[in-house]
């Protein structure tokens, strides 16, 4: 009998909640068996990227933390990230985020809230482009992140980046 240690759990976990074989709903439903199948065949399972080893610990900590103890279950993982989702680890472990996410992240409650919260999936660049340009209160951040998607998008956005070029100027502190 093969026991999967608590980081390799949540491991899983977070490769089932990103994963198209959860299913195509808003919200994946993430459960010990199904970590187990999808590791049988993986002798060692290592996370492959710094943002699944950063998720994977913040998935670990949050659970410690909140049933005060220093192991977890694996119900208890999968009840944490059923719960809330990957989007609220993935900004408490402070992994580097793509201009895409980063936009989404922000704009995410009022246009594709459940995607982002729980399966990281990203709304549509062209979307979120918009959704900056009309945004008046749009920090400089987010118009630097809108601005980096500018060539994959269509030529029709070059005007409108240009006038999101001259409100980051305006928003540029003097040198």
């Amino acid at each position: 009998m093969r026991t999967l240690s608590e980081d390799t759990l949540a491991l899983g976990a977070v490769r089932l909640a990103v994963s198209p074989a959860t299913g195509t709903g808003l919200r994946p439903l993430v459960r010990p068996a199904e970590i187990e199948t999808l590791l049988q065949d993986e002798p060692f399972p290592m996370p492959r990227t710094d943002r699944e080893r950063a998720l994977v610990y913040a998935v670990i900590y949050e659970t410690h933390d909140a049933h005060r103890r220093n192991w977890a279950h694996a119900e208890e993982i999968c009840d944490l990230i059923n719960q809330y989702g990957l989007a609220m680890f993935l900004r408490r472990c402070g992994a580097e985020m793509s201009p895409v996410e980063t936009l989404t992240d922000h704009y995410a409650a009022t246009h594709a809230h459940p995607p982002w919260r729980y399966r990281l999936t990203p709304m549509d660049a062209d979307v979120l482009f918009r959704v900056v340009l009309k945004d008046s209160r749009a920090s400089a951040e987010l118009i630097t992140a809108a601005l980096a998607l500018l060539p994959g998008l269509p030529a029709e956005f070059a005007t409108a980046g240009d006038e999101l070029r001259a409100r980051l100027e305006r928003a540029a502190p003097p040198a």
